[in-house]
């Protein structure tokens, strides 16, 4: 299928922690994700910022667990004229300028915002955007 998906921070977290709330395994969630993006050649993409609002966890360390899932993986650039866009997004909304830039970013790269925060719902007429579990994924055998 070849499509595009920008991961957010909440998503690698839920992967990276394994965490869970009341309504099930949201690591679980977020790896039957990636192993489905490995098993039908879908690509990742990840920025800067995800990198730096992980903290812990570097962008070798993505790249890594990316090659042991045989995901293919794009480090996505940030221009400084998404930044100044983000920022007035922000403004009028009253949104995260972080949160409006990932949905840049995602806009910008062709691809589909896989996050689990429901804010990012104000942003639908930037970008699509899906919980993990919510993707759908050719039926095997089909």
């Amino acid at each position: 299928m070849n499509r595009r998906f920008y991961v957010d921070t909440c998503i690698w977290r839920d992967y990276l922690d394994d965490r869970k709330d009341l309504y099930g395994n949201l690591g679980n969630h977020a790896h039957q994700f990636l192993a489905n993006c490995s098993k039908y050649g879908e690509t990742i993409l990840i920025s800067r910022l995800v990198c730096l609002e992980l903290g812990d966890i570097s962008e070798e360390t993505l790249n890594k667990i990316m090659v042991e899932m045989r995901i293919r993986l794009e480090t996505v650039p940030i221009a400084q004229i998404q930044i100044n866009e983000a920022r007035s997004i922000a403004q009028k909304r009253n949104i995260l300028p972080n949160d409006v830039l990932h949905a840049l970013l995602a806009r910008d790269n062709q691809a589909i915002l896989i996050t689990r925060d429901r804010h990012f719902g104000e942003l639908a007429d930037i970008v699509l955007d899906e919980k993990p579990e919510n993707v759908i994924f050719p039926s095997p055998g089909a």
